[in-house]
């Protein structure tokens, strides 16, 4: 059975295609197989799924992931790196490996996805993912950890933003364990935490998206009051002052003091006003 490469595997693999870790695109390989395997545990997969895996690197996921049923399309971004997973994965059928940048990538098919994101990138991905694939079940993303309120904050917390209202409309995200920074090589200098997301089922994708455009409207301007950000969304500052009041929320509140619950009726009125 194909197993997470370790650190020698990964130097000799290193060697072997004349690579060094690119530190801009966040090249800290898991070592680790045990904790590999938790994270593909999480995906209930079936051989009805799609599956996407996001900066494969040199397998560390790959290799239980290629093990479950469905169909496995892997992105990367590095040549080299897609030169070994041709070498190592290429044989298998039901794996196709995608030489591309995955911010231009069609995510639309997909049902499931995993990856070790690449740090810098996480929110833009995350945000891609749940904009783009309108059929996804469930994610698994290995992030840095200090993200995490960004993801999943509630009202009042910090990080409580458009990124969090949205997912906890769409999906419950699951904090599932953290990873020893010595699991990495290199070894990385922050800490590592294994979420999932397990998108609702069924989803109204189209008014997810609409609340994702109102709520990043209304957030553009923090300070201001959610009066003065629905203003222009709206005829006029006394027409949402009006909808404001018929909907229970204080007109003089600032965005992140507005709960999941009032941005869902909210966006409802809005609709229904064909404003969106």
């Amino acid at each position: 059975m194909i197993k997470t490469p370790n650190k020698d595997q990964i130097t000799s693999y290193l060697n072997a295609y004349g690579m060094a870790p690119i530190r801009r695109l966040g090249q800290n390989f898991l070592i680790d197989d045990d904790t590999a395997r938790k994270i593909v545990a999480f995906l209930n997969i079936t051989a009805d799924d799609i599956v996407a895996e996001i900066g494969p690197g040199f397998g560390a996921l790959t290799a239980h992931l290629c093990n479950r049923q469905g169909r496995l399309d892997l992105y990367e971004i590095d040549a080299k790196m897609c030169q070994f997973l041709n070498d190592h994965y290429g044989h298998l059928e039901h794996v196709k490996i995608h030489h591309v940048d995955v911010m231009k990538a069609d995510f639309g098919q997909y049902t499931m996805i995993a990856s070790n994101l690449p740090y810098y990138l996480t929110t833009a991905i995350i945000e891609k993912i749940y904009r783009e694939t309108p059929n996804i079940k469930q994610a698994v993303f290995m992030i840095q950890k200090d993200v995490l309120p960004r993801i999943s904050a509630s009202v009042g917390q910090d990080g409580y933003g458009p990124l969090a209202i949205t997912l906890s409309y769409m999906c419950d995200i699951s904090a599932l364990f953290d990873v020893k920074p010595s699991y990495f090589y290199p070894v990385p200098p922050v800490d590592s935490l294994v979420i999932g997301l397990n998108f609702k089922q069924p989803i109204d994708w189209d008014f997810a998206m609409n609340l994702d455009r109102i709520v990043r409207h209304i957030f553009k301007n923090r300070r201001k009051t959610i009066l003065n950000n629905l203003a222009g969304l709206v005829s006029n500052k006394e027409d949402a002052k009006q909808l404001l009041f018929a909907l229970g929320i204080d007109s003089k509140q600032r965005p992140e003091n507005i709960d999941l619950a009032h941005y869902i009726e909210l966006v409802k009125a809005l609709i229904a006003k064909r404003v969106v």
